[in-house]
């Protein structure tokens, strides 16, 4: 009986190292579950975060292309806008310069001659500026 008592003895001996073994694996997992889920749930805020921002400097980005855009539009409306008054102040040189010409008492053919402008159109302004001339004085 002693055979049947060591070997019972080696058994409970055995059953108690395995349960002690099978405590301790099941303790790692369960440790090691619980810093998956919390690298898990960190992953998961920084990819919320990330995304967020990208996000954001999307709709940044959006903006300041529309404001780039806006600003294009503007410069170029200046921009013609500036071509448009110089071609006008082109255009009415002549005639300032056969105002001044005609105040100064030249007559209209010597004033189409030196501004460029038909005879039509400077004795137009000669009889205009005569006209002005006598509204002012009476």
């Amino acid at each position: 009986m002693a055979l049947m008592d060591i070997a019972l003895i080696g058994s409970v001996a055995i059953s108690w190292i395995a349960v002690s073994a099978a405590l301790y694996a099941m303790f790692r997992v369960r440790r090691q579950a619980a810093l998956t889920e919390k690298l898990y749930r960190r992953l998961s805020h920084d990819m919320q975060v990330a995304n967020s921002g990208s996000m954001g400097m999307g709709k940044r980005l959006l903006s300041l292309e529309r404001s780039l855009l806006d600003t294009s539009r503007k410069q170029e409306l200046m921009e013609t806008k500036a071509e448009q008054a110089a071609v006008t102040e082109l255009d009415e040189v002549p005639y300032a310069q056969a105002s001044l010409l005609l105040n100064a008492g030249l007559d209209a053919d010597d004033v189409a001659k030196r501004c460029g402008l038909s005879r039509a159109e400077a004795s137009l302004m000669a009889l205009m500026q005569t006209h002005q001339q006598t509204n002012i004085a009476a």
